[in-house]
């Protein structure tokens, strides 16, 4: 019998508030984290026997190596660079207290590159992203390129706004969208 392998590649290029963020250095990666309550009984020591689900966190990780591009990227409602979301300039304080995801988070697109590609899906969409809490971005001075590591971290949208979430309409929810 004939096995034949079903690979999928292909690049993608990133869009953050629909400004394009530049060239990667070896793509995009989604990371997903679900996090559940194990279910113990004394029936079975200490075996897991089923869990409580209690939510997921998403990430995108990639690594920008066009520094000018990445700098002119557009985010939130004051026009902020995405790697650093809450002040107007690299280096200023920001603005503490407000909540990240109302005032800096924006969308964040992928796009396969048109050509012979297997790339799936077409599209991929944190609707609602911004810089990874406790991140350090590090950027380096000297005279080689460069490379900025980035982890952006995508919040739940509604699909309805002002729609209440509760354990009863969780569906109306979604971190990324894909087509």
């Amino acid at each position: 019998m004939a096995i034949s392998v079903n690979a999928v590649s292909g690049a993608y290029y990133g869009t953050y508030g629909g400004e394009y963020v530049g060239v990667t250095e070896d793509g995009y990666e989604l990371e997903q984290t679900t996090y559940a309550e194990p279910i113990r009984g004394d029936n079975l020591g200490d075996a897991i026997q089923d869990e409580v689900y209690r939510g997921c966190d998403v990430f995108l990780n990639f690594v920008l190596i066009e520094y000018i591009q990445a700098a002119a990227t557009s985010g939130g409602d004051d026009s902020t660079p995405i790697f650093h979301p809450h002040d107007d300039a690299n280096g200023q304080l920001g603005k503490p207290g407000v909540l990240r995801g109302g005032f800096s988070a924006d969308a964040l697109a992928l796009t396969q590159y048109s050509g012979d590609t297997t790339s799936v899906p077409d599209t991929l969409t944190l609707t609602k992203s911004v810089l990874a809490s406790n991140f350090p971005v590090r950027m380096l001075l000297a005279n080689r390129l460069k490379r900025i590591p980035m982890r952006m971290q995508a919040f739940p949208v509604l699909t309805a706004v002002g729609t209440a979430v509760s354990y009863t309409n969780i569906s109306a929810g979604a971190w990324f969208t894909v087509t």
